[in-house]
């Protein structure tokens, strides 16, 4: 599995200053996360608040440290985790107990042949947002 992209989480005390941090990056970020690269050049930047390469305009994905997520991270840590996105909680870069929870995830994934067949395409599937796990 692949997870690309900073999820960032602005505590209300930055609000409150008049500006957004990335107050959420843990102390172990650095160690989990090496910074961002671009997936069509492979230009390097520090961890921060960006998500287009400023040369090329291309998207930019986490560059994680597989070798340190080895140690904190298996597979039975990830499947014994709640039906959500916070299953992945040590591959992002939040901290804190108190995240949000929108009962999403899990939704069903349907291939649709017909409709694949019809658009020439063999793979082609529907996610179904209107079921919600919970």
């Amino acid at each position: 599995m692949f997870v690309a992209g900073v999820i960032l989480f602005y505590p209300p005390e930055n609000f409150a200053k008049g500006g957004m941090t990335m107050g959420c990056i843990k102390e172990d970020t650095p160690r989990k996360m090496r910074g961002l690269k671009c997936r069509e050049c492979g230009t390097y930047y520090p961890l921060e608040a960006l998500h287009v390469c400023e040369l090329c305009f291309g998207p930019l994905e986490v560059d994680y440290d597989y070798d340190y997520l080895r140690t904190i991270v298996s597979r039975q840590s990830i499947e014994s985790g709640p039906p959500n996105l916070w299953r992945y909680k040590d591959l992002l870069p939040v901290e804190g107990e108190n995240l949000v929870n929108l009962g999403t995830g899990f939704t069903p994934l349907i291939k649709a042949e017909r409709l694949g067949n019809r658009l020439g395409l063999r793979n082609l599937f529907i996610k179904n947002e209107r079921l919600v796990a919970r």
